[in-house]
């Protein structure tokens, strides 16, 4: 098998990381079909409102250890996820047919994967993803792509079906 992939120009580093998104396109994929078009929504949202607090509190008040970091994080983003109606009522149609709620359902897992792979130093993730993967999730412009690129989408495809 590795020389039908090395034929054709894939090396075992590149299959990992392509093994890594298409992992993560099936999470997002499974999740927006498990939470629906709704909560995708509030999961974004939350993801950015997660982020924008975990940057805001001060380092002496952040668990040294990068686990509780990242437990912290995925908590306060499940929080935020299921308290959306009492706290952000988010009610934007996502999905009205079957790719689109797809695609935001991969792009709101990318920006969660993201956002808390940033959190968490490359020597803590080593032994789980490539130095090449960590960089597309959690490097400067990547971070900037996870943010952007769900909003810049959901703004697009809601011009163009309307």
């Amino acid at each position: 098998m590795e020389k039908l992939l090395v034929q054709y120009g894939i090396s075992g580093a590149m299959l990992g990381d392509i093994l890594f998104f298409l992992i993560l396109a099936a999470i997002g994929i499974g999740l927006g079909f498990l939470i629906g078009r709704y909560r995708l929504m509030a999961l974004l949202a939350s993801v950015y409102f997660s982020s924008a607090l975990f940057a805001i509190v001060p380092a002496e008040y952040v668990p040294k250890d990068p686990i509780y970091v990242l437990v912290a994080f995925t908590m306060l983003v499940l929080a935020l996820t299921f308290l959306d109606e009492y706290l952000f009522d988010v009610n934007a149609e996502v999905a009205e047919n079957v790719w689109r709620g797809v695609i935001v359902g991969f792009l709101a897992v990318g920006a969660f994967v993201s956002a808390a792979t940033a959190l968490v130093p490359w020597n803590v993730l080593s032994d789980i993803i490539s130095k090449q993967t960590y960089g597309y999730l959690a490097g400067p412009w990547a971070r900037v792509f996870w943010m952007v690129f769900p909003l810049l989408f959901l703004f697009v495809v809601k011009k163009k079906w309307r």
